[in-house]
């Protein structure tokens, strides 16, 4: 089975990663992430308005669930995530570039992985 790696994670070795992975019969893509950049952009989205609380993936950051007890913890909701990844809004800092490029990819990944009816992952190593 062919996989397709967007590697993020490059030059972080010995420090925590988090891959998302989505896999149907034939093949599997994955975005390898260095945790710091998956920390920044998942600090930057914000409390949901109405309830004045964290939601979806961000609820599951905060708390420190779900990838966090799980090998291979399955995303409940990837439209609201996708959602949620979508408005984060990245200021001008000196991570900026590849912070914007890395929520542009995680935005491609899990419009990839609802177009085609898969599921997608969080595994913490």
């Amino acid at each position: 089975m062919p996989t397709e790696i967007i590697n993020y994670y490059d030059g972080f070795e010995g420090e925590p990663e988090i891959i998302l992975t989505q896999k149907d019969g034939l093949t599997t893509k994955q975005i390898r992430l260095w945790d710091g950049y998956f920390n920044a952009i998942m600090n930057l989205i914000k409390v949901d308005p109405i309830s004045g609380r964290w939601t979806h993936l961000a609820y599951y950051y905060h708390l420190h669930i779900g990838w966090y007890e799980e090998d291979s913890w399955q995303i409940p909701d990837l439209t609201s995530t996708l959602k949620q990844i979508h408005e984060i809004q990245i200021p001008e800092t000196n991570d900026m570039d590849i912070l914007v490029e890395i929520q542009y990819r995680i935005i491609h990944f899990l419009e990839d992985a609802i177009s085609n009816n898969r599921t997608v992952c969080i595994h913490y190593e």
